[in-house]
């Protein structure tokens, strides 16, 4: 499942996902993962919110054999890479905070 936390600890992996809603907001999650950011593959759930373990299987395999799956698992390391380097010193996110804090305290 996808909750709002785990995003940012799965950028920083080089791990491809399957997106597996259960509750709350992970609906929302599931499809900015996978329609807008193309990052995961959904495992679908019958009208009663149930995914059974054929199609659990079924994505897993898809992840692990497609050439679909080969693509997430490219684009996990880029996105691995990014967030890694974003963070070293003199990063974007380094020089965005240095940045922020210049703006706020005037130095």
């Amino acid at each position: 499942h996808r909750d709002l936390h785990s995003f940012p600890t799965r950028r920083s992996s080089d791990l491809p996902m399957v997106a597996w809603p259960l509750h709350a907001e992970q609906h929302v999650n599931m499809a900015a993962l996978v329609q807008d950011m193309k990052m995961a593959i959904p495992v679908e759930q019958g009208n009663d919110g149930i995914a059974s373990a054929e199609e659990v299987e079924k994505r897993i395999r898809e992840l692990m054999d497609s050439e679909r799956g080969q693509e997430l698992r490219e684009l996990s390391k880029m996105i691995r890479d990014i967030a890694v380097e974003s963070g070293q010193h003199l990063g974007s996110s380094s020089i965005a905070l240095s940045n922020l804090i210049r703006v706020l305290f005037g130095n």
